[in-house]
């Protein structure tokens, strides 16, 4: 007896839940007009589709919905429509000339608006005056880069901690398989207190950066070339000061930038 008032109580569970999703998505459909989408699965929308193709494959499938919907198409993962713009001209309309009508952010989720003191903080606020005055504040008092140059000192100690660590891993005899995006993590870990939450998106940046210049060995060594003729012989890193000298270095780091996904959605 239990056990089947057990299941009919999470079959209309599920029920219910199917339901309110139908009609909150036939809701949005008639209120709102979105732009073309691929086929879409009840309840899963196009999360299915996604996850079967191997993630390699994800410029080739934006292409493709590009080539069949147009340079704007709808995806529906989770429970909030996905507006993709694949046109450099549409963007550039959308996000710079009429940057102000799409500044805004969404109702965060119950979690987010805990994290964030109910969408007060600077990641999560909702695009208002208050909000611009944070970014002020943040910009020319805190990521000045006067401010910046205070934390040499920890950079440089946390960059040392670095060096040491994988030389005396290159220097011993024992066979150590560790992935170099560990040893990144645990020196940008080392400056927690600093930067917070990017310790991931900059050591994955830097996994990408490096595997690139492996990929190309001819940007590789014309980087290498650019950084001999700044860097004098017997130092061991890059100064500050040696960075506004170094165009190429800059380059290939905005490139990386462009390309490199740090997250899909």
């Amino acid at each position: 007896m239990g056990a089947c008032f057990f299941t009919l109580f999470i079959t209309f569970i599920f029920s219910t839940t199917l339901l309110v999703v139908a009609l909150n998505r036939y809701t949005k459909k008639r209120s709102h007009q979105l732009p073309p989408n691929p086929p879409t699965i009840p309840f899963f929308g196009n999360l299915l589709w996604l996850l079967v193709k191997p993630f390699s494959r994800v410029k080739a499938l934006s292409l493709s919905l590009h080539e069949i919907y147009g340079p704007i198409y709808t995806l529906h993962i989770g429970s909030k429509p996905l507006i993709v713009i694949a046109s450099h001209s549409l963007a550039h309309q959308a996000l710079i000339a009429n940057g102000t009508i799409f500044v805004d952010r969404p109702q965060a989720i119950a979690t987010d608006k805990f994290l964030s003191c109910d969408q007060h903080n600077i990641t999560l606020a909702f695009y208002s005056p208050k909000w611009l005055q944070h970014r002020r504040n943040l910009t020319y008092n805190i990521l000045h880069t006067s401010r910046i140059a205070s934390f040499a000192g920890a950079h440089k100690w946390a960059l040392d901690a670095l060096l040491n660590r994988l030389k005396s891993l290159s220097s011993s005899d024992e066979y150590h398989h560790t992935e170099i995006r560990d040893h990144i993590q645990h020196a940008l870990f080392s400056l927690f207190t600093f930067i917070c939450f990017d310790i991931d998106t900059t050591s994955t940046t830097l996994e990408w950066v490096m595997a690139n210049l492996m990929k190309h060995p001819h940007i590789q060594d014309k980087l290498f070339k650019e950084i001999k003729r700044i860097v004098s012989d017997g130092e061991v890193e890059i100064k500050d000061e040696n960075l506004r000298k170094m165009p190429y270095l800059r380059a290939i780091i905005l490139e990386s930038l462009s390309v490199i996904l740090l997250a899909i959605f």
